[in-house]
């Protein structure tokens, strides 16, 4: 928009807005663009727009079986998107930093001269995080108690911030997709293990330490004098095993797929099972944050066109009358969540710290 329009909505003179923007353009971080057509007479005035290249925002992702990087500029967009696969959970640390250290070397490369407006990078983890530097727990890749922050920081020579995979994957949708913005969500993870993390007026509701929406140890006792957690029951290895008790066998929800097109009973019976235990999780997360929306997101929401109808039963049929029942969505980022999000968190402060 041009200064005048600027000056108007911000409620500022002419000469502050000038002035402001005047610093923002020796920053790199807006310019001016092709020239407006007056509604009346007068000279034409000039737009003002964001210098996408101005900033750069990475994201990574440390998952169990893979890396995630993601690029995003100052106007939001995913310029560049990389990843690395192995299966991190059964290596030592040192490998997996190794190994994302790489990753975000080939990152600036591509950059090329841009490289310099990196700023910061942020990284998630399948895990408890405190204070965007300290990994708590993260047992699914069988970490600890670890200063990850000032580690990578140290490691790539750039201010590194760390995220929980879910906060950021559920800030990912929020941030990007305006259907979303003026809406309360809570977002399923489902990959290797269960996440979970709500969004409320405008922001994460991450709760007094930071750990809010964390569900996938909840415990649960389905058969007396045993207990089980939920990421026992609707997690990734629930599906798999029970379709092996079944006689199929499956390694990937790839394969989960190709059976269910294939028509294949026993996989379908499997899925249905699976997905009426989703649903009840879902009744439960609709209870317990009375949120619009649920989005399904991670790797198990490829299963989305498959699983909905029962999801969405089950949370009709579960939730006490007059509830209100939340709409069910599958996640935009399903693979790369938590990158995604991670470089849209980046990309958020940026702006409210110009």
């Amino acid at each position: 928009m041009t200064r005048a329009e600027i000056a108007r909505r911000l409620k500022l003179t002419k000469a502050s807005i000038a002035s402001i923007i005047a610093q923002l353009e020796d920053g790199g971080l807006v310019q001016s663009e092709n020239s407006a057509r007056p509604a009346g007479a007068g000279r034409p005035g000039t737009f003002v727009g964001v210098r996408p290249e101005g900033r750069i925002f990475i994201g990574i992702e440390i998952g169990v079986d893979r890396m995630n990087l993601v690029t995003m500029d100052l106007a939001g967009a995913i310029v560049d998107q990389l990843e690395t696969h192995d299966q991190f959970s059964e290596k030592p640390q040192a490998f997996a930093l190794t190994e994302l250290a790489k990753l975000y070397r080939t990152a600036l490369a591509h950059l090329g001269p841009l490289a310099k407006n990196v700023r910061e990078v942020r990284v998630t983890v399948p895990g408890y995080v405190k204070d965007g530097g300290t990994l708590i727990d993260a047992t699914i890749l069988g970490w600890s108690e670890l200063s990850l922050g000032q580690i990578l920081t140290r490691r790539l020579g750039v201010v590194v911030k760390v995220e929980n995979d879910a906060n950021a994957s559920a800030f990912a949708e929020w941030y990007l997709r305006k259907e979303l913005h003026n809406q309360s969500m809570y977002l399923l993870l489902l990959e290797a293990g269960v996440g979970g993390a709500c969004i409320a007026d405008g922001r994460l509701a991450l709760g007094s330490n930071g750990l809010a929406g964390e569900i996938g140890h909840a415990p649960f006792m389905l058969v007396p004098g045993k207990t089980t957690t939920l990421q026992d029951l609707i997690g990734k290895a629930a599906l798999l095993s029970s379709l092996r008790a079944g006689g199929v066998r499956c390694a990937e929800v790839t394969d989960v797929l190709r059976l269910l097109e294939a028509k294949n009973a026993t996989a379908a019976r499997a899925v249905e099972a699976w997905a009426a235990m989703l649903g009840a999780a879902a009744s439960f997360v609709a209870l317990a944050y009375d949120v619009q929306n649920i989005v399904l997101g991670g790797e198990m929401a490829g299963l989305f066109e498959h699983i909905a109808g029962t999801v969405v039963h089950e949370l009709k049929s579960t939730l006490p009358p007059g509830f209100p029942i939340p709409v069910l969505r599958k996640a935009k980022f399903t693979a790369d969540g938590g990158a995604v999000g991670a470089a849209a968190l980046g990309h958020a402060f940026s702006l409210k710290t110009v």
